[in-house]
């Protein structure tokens, strides 16, 4: 491999590992280039997460593992209970009842920042006035929410969002505002609902942190906050496409950490509390759930990648309007009996399961977009990073050893690929390229992602795609290259069809020949050497240049084969180098076309050089050596044998019989055995060639059709003359020489040939063994 290739090489594998090594830096927080992470890394991240899409497809749904079920408030439970939202006592009986189902754990994917005044000011102030104030408090709906809040709070989960969210370290202080007064307030109020376990908090550094921040917040109302204890963000973190892949189980309130929803229903469901491990001041080291015996795999800014189950309504759901209409024997009972039928079917999953209370009815829902479906209720979001949490299979992305052997394969691995590929052709890089990749993704997406290992892998694909392509495309710029050469080099020597098999297969250039049946094709110029002497050099060399240009382009429109210029004569042969089962009957086709144009032509040759020009063909078929002929500086792609002499010496015979056109049965035979209709013939002799013992039979290829009576004749005459009855058949030659002759007085030249003949037999009778055959010595 040359130095530059090796070069650009290397470049090319540099700027994909650099890449993959930026997006790992920016998904783990730890990228401290502010462009880099706002502009570099989302589109990074674009990219990055289309191989990941891919895998969850390929990979397909799996059933949750935890008892994790969502009570639904969907368009049926609204159609009957009201639009949302809800009074607060049906929110609260609903949390009540889905305990009262056998729930273990409850949480909200709704907030309640809002007070909900079901008495007017005006008329409380009567009520009031007239000492009826309890009056008013009866028809008041939030003190009975919070009342079972409060009831329920070692089993019950709330959820707060934010307003907006930043990453300090990455945005600017304005955006982020995390040293507000009013935020430092808020956490205050918050300061219950921290995590319970945290190490290196002291010193936090609030600006140069990548934990996900929250400048302000939209809480519950402080009635809520005080009945409860355990509460979460429920904020999607959605990647720069719009779809959520990953969630943050941290967020920092003015620099106190505060555990996600899911996370803290986790926590209350196991009753074991997270911990949380600060490095620096500034990252997440280590969070653990259950007692440290199970490392969560979080980046440092807090982010983990979600482990999708499935397409929506992967989890179980049952309608609120079930779990609200469920027979109950009396208000404080704790044995129940349930609808019949599939609600009740329904209302058995909630016994001992944790249950997330969420809006589903599409108007209302928080939707969100995922790697298997485009609307999914942020509910079952939620009830998918809970089930990952419970069951620890978050998908891990970012292990030591997985992020070692992806920095190998794409420095010293491809490294190794392209110099593999850099000694194989193109179809075989292609073939590598294919075979490389393909093991890659069995071992990535059938093997370690089912196995909740998702390497990303998609800026290798573009690697190894990208060398492939730029190895592949070189090495097709270099065989044009030698392409072009050659077709400079032989364009003006031999056919297009010679030199399109040499483009194709350069090692034709090497010398010897192949054994196979072909067509071959003479022609000659009548008389020339009379008419030739009429013309000066420069006339001559123009009116062969005209007269050659005009044949070769037929013998090419019918996949001739230029063999060489003999003088005034033109050899050419038809199934090689391409091989073509009709070659023989485009061969009796390019001289029927060579016979028709010229005849086309006649009058201008006549105007222009002053000479008649008349040719006569020769064509035969049979089994030849054709390839390349002669010595390593000089040779011709041509053909050799007894077949082609034989085609030769029918363009001489041409003459003697008076025919434009003369071939054998053997190209007949070959037409008729590749399944063409051969062109319209007559038989016109047989004769013995010099050197063989097998006659040939010597066939005229008709120009234009011929009256079928004058041909009768012929052959009726024709056999008169097998059976040595000479009169009769210089009768019948004499009146088919009267229809078949094309100009006045001038006799049809086989008639003329047999009349002639069988003069001399009735004078000198052939031999008694005689079967019709003439001894062909002419050349």
């Amino acid at each position: 491999m040359k130095k530059k290739y090796v070069a650009f090489y290397v470049l090319l594998i540099s700027i994909f590992t650099a890449c993959f090594v930026v997006h790992e830096a920016g998904t783990a927080g730890r990228l401290g280039n502010r462009v880099l992470n706002e502009q570099i890394f989302p589109a990074l991240r674009r990219f990055s997460v289309i191989v990941t899409d891919l895998k969850f497809k390929l990979r397909g749904a799996t059933k949750p593992s935890t008892p994790v079920v969502i009570v639904k408030v969907d368009s049926e439970s609204i159609a009957d209970y009201g639009r949302w939202p809800w009074p607060r006592n049906t929110v609260a009986k609903l949390i009540e009842r889905t305990f009262l189902l056998g729930a273990r754990v409850v949480g909200l994917d709704i907030v309640f920042s809002e007070a909900e005044q079901r008495v007017p000011e005006g008329l409380r102030d009567i009520l009031e006035a007239k000492k009826m104030g309890d009056v008013a408090d009866r028809f008041e709906t939030d003190p009975k929410l919070r009342m079972v809040i409060e009831k329920r709070k070692e089993q019950l989960v709330l959820g707060w969002i934010t307003e907006t969210s930043c990453q300090p370290l990455y945005h600017p202080a304005e955006k982020c505002q995390v040293t507000h007064p009013a935020a430092k307030t808020m956490a205050r109020s918050m300061e219950k609902f921290e995590f319970d376990r945290t190490t290196g908090l002291s010193g936090f550094k609030l600006t140069e942190t990548p934990i996900v921040s929250a400048p302000s917040i939209i809480a519950n109302l402080d009635l809520f906050n005080e009945a409860s204890t355990y509460q979460g963000f429920l904020n999607a973190f959605r990647d720069p496409d719009g779809i959520v892949r990953r969630t943050s189980l941290v967020m920092m309130l003015h620099g106190r950490p505060h555990a996600s929803f899911p996370l803290r229903l986790a926590e209350v469901y196991s009753g074991i509390p997270a911990s949380l491990l600060l490095s620096n001041q500034r990252y997440i080291e280590k969070l653990y759930l259950h007692e440290k015996t199970d490392e969560l795999p979080v980046a440092a800014s807090g982010l983990v990648e979600i482990n999708f189950r499935g397409p929506e309504e992967t989890f179980p759901y049952v309608s609120a309007k079930d779990v609200l209409e469920a027979e109950l024997p009396d208000p404080g009972a704790t044995e129940t009996r349930s609808l019949a039928g599939e609600a009740g079917d329904n209302l058995d999953k909630l016994k001992g399961a944790v249950v997330i209370i969420g809006v589903t009815a599409l108007a209302l829902s928080d939707i969100a977009a995922t790697p298997f479906d485009g609307v999914v209720a942020g509910s079952e979001v939620q009830a998918t990073i809970l089930d990952n949490l419970l069951s620890n299979q978050l998908m891990v992305s970012r292990s030591p050893w997985g992020l070692g052997i992806m920095l190998l394969l794409m420095t010293f691995g491809a490294l190794v690929f392209v110099s593999l590929c850099e000694r194989l052709e193109a179809l075989p890089v292609l073939g590598t390229s294919a075979g490389t990749l393909g093991s890659f993704f069995l071992l990535d997406a059938k093997i370690l992602f089912p196995q909740n290992f998702n390497w990303n892998s998609s800026f290798f694909y573009a690697e190894i795609m990208t060398l492939s392509a730029v190895i592949v495309a070189r090495k097709y710029f270099m065989e044009e290259n030698k392409r072009k050469f050659i077709r400079t080099a032989f364009s003006k020597y031999v056919s297009p069809a010679v030199v399109d098999t040499l483009v194709q297969d350069p090692s034709l250039l090497q010398l010897g020949g192949q054994k196979t049946t072909l067509t071959m094709l003479f022609s000659d110029i009548r008389n020339f050497t009379t008419f030739s002497e009429t013309m000066d050099a420069k006339q001559l060399s123009e009116f062969l240049n005209e007269y050659f240009n005009l044949m070769t382009s037929i013998l090419f429109q019918f996949n001739g084969t230029l063999d060489k210029f003999i003088g005034d004569a033109v050899m050419a042969f038809f199934g090689a180098p391409q091989a073509d089962v009709g070659h023989a009957r485009k061969a009796c086709e390019a001289a029927r076309t060579m016979q028709r144009v010229l005849a086309a032509h006649r009058s201008l040759f006549k105007e222009k050089y002053g000479v008649e020009v008349k040719i006569g063909i020769g064509i035969n078929s049979g089994p030849v050596s054709v390839g390349n002929m002669g010595s390593d500086q000089n040779f011709n792609y041509t053909c050799i044998g007894d077949s082609v002499n034989l085609a030769s010496r029918l363009e001489g015979a041409s003459k003697q019989y008076g025919v434009g056109i003369l071939t054998t049965h053997f190209t007949i035979a070959e037409i008729q055995a590749s399944g063409d209709i051969a062109p319209p013939f007559r038989l016109v002799d047989v004769v013995q060639v010099k050197g063989k013992s097998e006659s040939v039979q010597l066939l005229q290829i008709l120009e234009e059709e011929a009256s079928p009576d004058g041909l009768l004749l012929f052959e009726e005459g024709r056999e008169f003359y097998h059976d040595r009855e000479w009169d009769k058949a210089i009768e019948k030659f004499r009146a088919a020489s009267e229809i078949l002759s094309h100009d006045p007085g001038v006799p049809d030249g086989p008639c003329r040939v047999l009349i002639q003949r069988c003069e001399d037999f009735k004078v000198n009778p052939p031999e008694a063994n005689w079967d019709g055959t003439w001894a062909l010595d002419s050349k």
